[in-house]
């Protein structure tokens, strides 16, 4: 859902020209916005719920990542995850190791 919300906001932070070509600014123009609602209906058309884990949760456990490393550590935790057991520290820890990061106890 997140990689979801990140292209609708890359949608509306990209250039559109305005339609007055001595205008400067760059604004959204109508349909376009229009396409982003769309979207932004769809992600909220039913009931759900997001558990939010972020790289400053990695980092509070002594991971030592880039935010790059950390979406990729969280992609994975996402492209992987098993409903039956969720998301825990142990499935964060599995995928930081996966992807070598390294820990501020060097213990890893």
């Amino acid at each position: 859902m997140i990689n979801q919300i990140k292209k609708i906001i890359d949608t509306i932070d990209s250039p559109h020209p305005t339609k007055d070509e001595n205008h400067m600014d760059y604004i959204p123009d109508s349909e376009m916005l229009q396409n982003v609602l769309k979207d932004l209906k769809a992600l909220v058309s039913e009931p759900k719920i997001a558990l939010v884990w972020s790289a400053a949760d990695l980092r509070s456990q002594g991971w030592i990542c880039t935010d790059e490393q950390a979406q990729d550590v969280l992609d994975r935790v996402e492209e992987y995850n098993d409903c039956e057991f969720g998301v825990s520290w142990t499935t964060l820890e599995d995928a930081c190791e996966f992807y070598n990061l390294e820990h501020e106890d060097h213990k890893f």
